[in-house]
């Protein structure tokens, strides 16, 4: 029941964040932030990949990778470009690369795991990568914290391919566990998760997560059709008129007026807090003198409904 009400937070919480969107204001910051992920998104990968192919193939699987788990497109987009750089340079192929994130994905889909969590887990395998090797940090906090099972997982992908015990903590401790654990780590995982992850795939929270990411490539595509460069003309006219003689000229006396209620207030604060005394004492007298005005309200009703009564008696 607890894991069922905490799906339905989640994904209402995503539902107010799409239809938060909706109005104007918002809606253009969702244009502004989509399209610069994505913008993002396809210079990192540009610069890993050798050749258009390898471009396309990446970018393919980022997006399939988030429609098929129903997962943040924008969680993926801020961190799996990052993460496959750094794994490729670890020495991982563009294969392993994407069998580890794929899932890690899937487990996060059957967890229920919201789109700051993922971003927390990709951004733990990233770390992962950049430092050649696993610490306790990113696997007990930053992915166990997302995925409990993470420790123990990892502690029996390493004993099965070893075929020996081992003290995971310890060797966590003295940085002896590479990088090349994850991908052991990753196929435990979906051995593991894999059972639950069909029934996880048609759950309402992954159906919205879906909703979502159609979203925001929308919001992208109005970018992509000249609301980035719209977006930009009216930044720099705003700054043109911040910066011009008219506005520069009242700008002293709108900084002072500032100023001075800033001054005004805190001036109040100080009062208040050196005459905190007195101000509880008004305050309780104020309770009190409603309460009596109530109490004595509340008495005229009643005598009048006795008055009544006697009148209708007599």
């Amino acid at each position: 029941l607890e894991n069922a009400m905490s799906l339905s937070y989640q994904a209402g919480s995503q539902l107010r964040v799409l239809f938060g969107s909706l109005t104007f204001a918002e809606f253009t910051r969702g244009v502004y932030d989509a399209t610069l992920a994505v913008e993002k998104f396809n210079t990192i990968i540009g610069i890993t990949s050798t050749t258009q192919k390898e471009f396309q193939s990446q970018v393919d699987f980022a997006n399939a990778t988030a429609d098929k788990f129903g997962i943040s497109l924008r969680s993926v987009y801020d961190e799996y470009g990052k993460f496959t750089t750094a794994a490729q340079m670890a020495g991982q192929s563009a294969e392993n690369t994407q069998s580890i994130f794929a899932s890690l994905s899937g487990a996060m889909r059957v967890m229920g795991t919201d789109a700051q969590g993922q971003g927390r887990v990709f951004k733990a395998l990233t770390q992962i990568f950049s430092k050649g090797g696993v610490y306790a940090e990113e696997i007990r906090q930053q992915i166990g914290e997302q995925f409990p099972a993470a420790f123990a997982l990892l502690e029996q992908s390493i004993e099965e391919f070893t075929g020996k015990d081992i003290n995971l903590n310890k060797m966590l401790e003295l940085g002896q566990i590479d990088d090349s654990a994850m991908l052991l780590f990753a196929n435990k995982v979906r051995e593991v998760m894999g059972p639950q992850l069909a029934k996880a795939l048609d759950r309402a929270d992954a159906k919205v997560g879906r909703l979502a990411n159609s979203w925001f490539r929308f919001q992208e595509m109005v970018g992509k059709a000249g609301g980035m460069d719209a977006i930009g003309d009216v930044a720099q006219q705003l700054t043109d008129a911040l910066e011009s003689p008219a506005f520069q000229s009242n700008a002293k006396g709108i900084a002072e007026g500032i100023s001075q209620g800033i001054r005004a207030l805190g001036n109040a604060a100080v009062w208040a807090t050196e005459h905190v005394r007195e101000l509880g004492a008004a305050l309780l007298g104020f309770m009190a003198s409603s309460v009596v005005a109530n109490i004595a309200r509340v008495g005229s009703v009643l005598g009048a409904v006795v008055l009544g009564l006697g009148r209708g008696v007599g």
